[in-house]
């Protein structure tokens, strides 16, 4: 039968017709009615079919009880919807016809398969500080929707929606929207609303925004409609009044559950019989002959098993299942879950999910658990934990559903830490009952402690970070001690000295048995600042250890957590330090892909990381001699840098100096032009106070340009500093007496020559660094032809030097060099 057949029983045709012309006419429309009522599978079905007859993309999204704390919940399905329909261009093409044709919406995404974002429009909103990277995807796609014809956004279960999803509705409603973003104008919003879910929602500004739309009311049916309503999803079926009755009674006319009941009715049944067992039996009952007279057991557990994984949300996962049931014995078999299938409980969202096909299943299996609710809250927790351990906000939520308050609170500031380490103000992300739960436990003054203490770390006043942190007492939860570590040796690191480096060193040391605890995010994020102070402190074979457990941890996890993930690409990058050039570039493209090419660009979720990544890139290039390369990525690093305010005191000198070296050696700037943009790189007020190896490069400019004697002034002056200073960083020595051996080869003081070179290769040979054979390769091959060398200018030295190995033939600004810049930006 078609969808029109149940519309014209529930006599809803001139409610279809009022909503069809108000989604004609204005730009946000709501449908609200109690659960059960046909508001998704009756009348949206029919108001989508008179839309796409009039020339009007429907799509559709879902928000989720379990999920309201999940920022933009809703819309990541449509964007993950779109890069699958990308996917299966060639294999099917999918439209509203599958809605027509009485499918669950959530099956379709009309029109998207042809949707590409604009490029243009995506870069000129990526200059709009206020929306992040996700916001701007989300927006861009829906510009782009509604470039080729109008177009229709159904919300379903609205009230679920999260604060960051009614900022973006509120965004796109507003006449300030960005000039790229007019055609928004043709976008609807139709507000799917349940009854029951208004009273619960966390977010209490949803009816404010509700009373800014066209409302329209829907009802259950009454009692006179069920016996046409039983009839139609079961022609057999034909009841007298008083058992017509009866299904009233139990149902209240809940669609979901007169559809179950009518799959039991034949002539022969008799209600009274169906409901022998008594009311408050009778939905398990249901179930229980819907499946399988025969195999009772199976299906109690099976009911028991979908009742706690409901817990989970609309959607789930076969990992998420796994980790929840636990035991063997307990898990939900691929049968089982055919079974639930075929019984239209749930249904195939992709290849690795799930999902429930109407609330009331799952709000109905709830009730079939053993156990209360909260030690399921607690269960799924415990499964957040090791699946998606940076889900701290989604994690608070179930521990506050399982009584566990002060946990909660903890994992609201790690959130909360989670937004400042990139930038965001977290009081802005809270609703009302989480900020109440901060309050109630006094942990709004931990989240004031580390606003202040990042602000700080993000305009570079490192003492300041650690005076504020110091004060955090031994009261405070262990895994916010770990945060408050983290932050610390962070500074620490920035301050770029050999006592700094250690200190760094020791904090993130305490802290490598957190994974034993399922803290993997914290423990990934601690291992990574402990791979970069290990390498600061020349200990190179200990970083190697380090990054290879990293490494196969996090690989053998196979982590669906995106946070994790991002941590895996950033070990790559932060592994470029510890291996040869070749490997390290392949390593760092993957990163680099990872932030820029992925679908949407991650770029705007870690900026920091995102643009490490491009300035270690230029320096892998620039050690593989490919400098136009090299030269073209630091123009799109100096690019991401102006279109990022957050950039304001961030340090780009060490870009600077990859740029006038694959600048000056892809013939874009002469010698002259090249050392005096070094000096300034020197000079520059966003270059680090220890600036000794950008200092060393301009010593090298000055030898290539022919400069002895300002060469000599500046080695006296950079000798004199790190005497002082007392700095024994192993590649800052190494730069210098780098430059002091090679000026006196060409000023033929061979003497001095001789005592340089002795020295550097000591330096080389206890670094332990990855190109430590490359480069005493070419110290001794120098050294070797050191009498035809002797009074030669830079040029000839370089040519005799890179017949030996490519990555030698940027003769001062090789492999040392480079490593060191690698060996600084493995930071945070």
């Amino acid at each position: 039968m078609s969808a029109k057949n149940i519309v014209e029983i529930l006599e809803i045709e001139s409610l279809i017709n009022k909503l069809f012309i108000d989604v004609c006419n204005y730009q946000f429309v709501a449908l609200q009615g109690p659960s059960g009522s046909g508001k998704t599978n009756s009348i949206l079905p029919e108001l989508s079919r008179k839309l796409s007859q009039d020339g009007i993309r429907v799509v559709y999204i879902s928000a989720d009880e379990e999920q309201q704390v999940t920022q933009l919940y809703a819309f990541e399905h449509l964007l993950n919807i779109q890069k699958y329909e990308k996917k299966q261009t060639e294999k099917q093409r999918r439209g509203i016809g599958k809605l027509i044709d009485g499918l669950s919406p959530v099956k379709f995404m009309a029109g998207l398969l042809d949707i590409v974002p604009t490029e243009s429009i995506e870069a000129e909103l990526m200059l709009d500080e206020h929306l992040t990277e996700k916001e701007v995807s989300i927006l861009t796609l829906l510009n782009n929707l509604c470039s080729v014809q109008k177009c229709v956004l159904v919300i379903d279960h609205f009230a679920w929606l999260d604060r960051t999803s009614l900022k973006l509705l509120k965004y796109i409603f507003s006449l300030n929207k960005h000039k790229h973003l007019q055609l928004l104008d043709e976008l609807v919003v139709l507000a799917i609303l349940t009854d029951e879910h208004l009273a619960l929602s966390l977010e209490k500004d949803i009816s404010q925004l509700i009373n800014q739309s066209i409302l329209h009311k829907t009802n259950l049916p009454s009692t006179d409609k069920i016996n046409k309503i039983l009839k139609y999803y079961n022609p057999e079926a034909s009841l007298s009044a008083k058992d017509t009755n009866i299904v009233y009674q139990f149902s209240k006319g809940h669609l979901e559950v007169l559809k179950i009941i009518a799959s039991l009715l034949k002539n022969s049944d008799n209600i009274n019989h169906l409901f022998k067992a008594g009311s408050e039996c009778l939905l398990e009952k249901i179930y229980l002959l819907s499946i399988n007279k025969s195999a009772r057991d199976i299906s109690v557990n099976l009911l028991r098993k979908l009742g706690e994984i409901s817990f989970l949300g609309d959607k789930f996962s076969k990992k998420q299942i796994s980790c929840l049931l636990g035991h063997e014995g307990e898990q939900l078999t691929d049968y089982e879950l055919q079974v639930a299938s075929d019984l239209g409980i749930i249904e195939k969202y992709d290849t690795t999910h799930y999902l429930f096909t109407h609330e009331f299943h799952k709000n109905s299996l709830s009730s079939f658990v053993e156990k209360n609710n909260q030690e399921i809250h607690r269960k799924v927790s415990d499964c957040l934990k090791r699946l998606l351990p940076s889900c701290y906000r989604l994690r608070a939520y179930h521990l506050q559903k399982a009584g566990e308050h002060e946990k909660a609170a903890v994992m609201l500031v790690h959130g909360a830490i989670q937004l400042l380490s990139n930038k965001q103000s977290p009081l802005s992300h809270l609703n009302e009952f989480e900020a109440e739960l901060l309050k109630n436990e006094s942990k709004l003054c931990l989240i004031a402690i580390f606003t202040k203490a990042y602000e700080y770390f993000h305009t570079n006043r490192f003492r300041e970070v650690i005076l504020e942190l110091e004060g955090l007492g031994i009261d405070v939860a262990y895994t916010l001690m770990a945060e408050r570590d983290y932050l610390i040796a962070l500074a620490y690191i920035e301050m770029h000295n050999k006592e700094s480096f250690q200190l760094a060193n020791k904090l993130v040391s305490r802290w490598s048995t957190l994974d034993t605890n399922h803290e993997l995010e914290l423990w990934s994020k601690l291992t990574l600042l402990r791979i970069q102070s290990l390498v600061l402190n020349g200990e190179i074979s200990r970083a190697k250890i380090e990054e290879s457990n990293l490494s196969q941890k996090l690989k053998r996890l196979q982590p669906i957590d995106s946070r994790l993930i991002e941590y895996l690409h950033i070990q790559n990058r932060k592994a470029t330090s510890l291996k040869i050039s070749e490997i390290a570039e392949r390593n760092i493209k993957v990163a680099l892909d990872y932030f820029f090419a992925s679908s949407p660009p991650r770029y705007r979720e870690n900026i920091f990381e995102a643009y490490k990544t491009l300035v270690n890139y230029t320096a892998v290039l620039i050690n593989l001699g490919n400098f136009k390369e090299a030269s073209k990525y630091c123009n799109q690093a100096f690019k991401y840098i102006k279109d990022n305010s957050q950039f304001k005191f961030q340090r780009n000198d060490i870009l600077a100096n990859n740029y006038v070296i694959s600048s000056f050696k892809s013939g874009k700037l002469s010698i002259k032009d090249a050392c005096d943009s070094q000096k300034k790189v020197t000079l520059s007020k966003h270059c680090n106070n220890d600036n000794h190896i950008q200092r060393s490069n301009y010593i090298g400019f000055l030898i290539i340009q022919g400069s002895t004697d300002k060469a000599w002034l500046e080695i006296n002056s950079l000798k004199t500093e790190i005497h002082e200073k007392r700095i024994d960083e192993s590649y800052i020595t190494y730069n210098l007496f780098n430059n002091i051996m090679i000026l006196n080869l060409i000023t033929n003081k061979m003497t001095g020559f001789e005592a340089y070179y002795n020295k550097t290769i000591s330096i080389v040979k206890g670094s332990q660094w990855p190109a430590e054979t490359v480069i005493l390769k070419r110290l001794n091959h120098i050294y070797s032809k050191r009498q035809q060398l002797i009074g030669k200018d830079y040029y000839q030295i370089e040519s005799e030097v890179s017949q030996i190995d490519k990555s030698s033939m940027w003769l001062f600004y090789g492999n040392p060099v480079t490593l060191c810049e690698l060996q600084f930006w493995a930071s945070s």
